[in-house]
């Protein structure tokens, strides 16, 4: 193999990697998004839950309730604002990610094309030569 083609062949490797861990990164936008609507759910039917109640909670169960309830709510706003984070880098990753996979798709068929560019030179060099032969036969 020459150095050439073991250069191209790293560099296929590596768009391949880079391609890979594409997918891994929308699967994980495709988890976190999912996982962001189920909190927002949740936060929005504890909310109703706790409207659902007097003000005024008569006797201490509904208080205690409405206690926990709020600490619940509390609890799923921190998680959806960690999520919210975690989506945010998900998200810049993979912009990030597929800019790097365009540019070196980019730089690998301009590889790609030069190297055809030779090759037709080398062709046409060796089409010369062997008419050149024909001819002083």
């Amino acid at each position: 193999m020459t150095d050439e083609e073991g250069d191209m062949t790293a560099r296929m490797n590596h768009l391949s990697l880079v391609m890979a861990e594409n997918k891994l990164l929308r699967t994980m936008n495709t988890e976190l998004r999912s996982k962001h609507t189920r909190d927002v759910e949740k936060i929005s039917d504890l909310e109703n839950q706790i409207a659902s109640f007097e003000p005024s909670a008569k006797n201490a169960r509904d208080a205690d309730k409405i206690f926990n309830l709020k600490q619940e709510l509390d609890a799923l706003f921190q998680a959806k604002e960690a999520s919210d984070n975690l989506l945010e880098i998900a998200k810049a990753k993979l912009k990030e990610s597929e800019k790097k996979n365009k540019e070196q798709g980019q730089e690998l068929r301009m590889y790609t094309e030069i190297e055809a560019s030779k090759k037709r030179v080398v062709e046409m060099h060796l089409k010369k030569v062997e008419r050149a032969n024909k001819d002083q036969k």
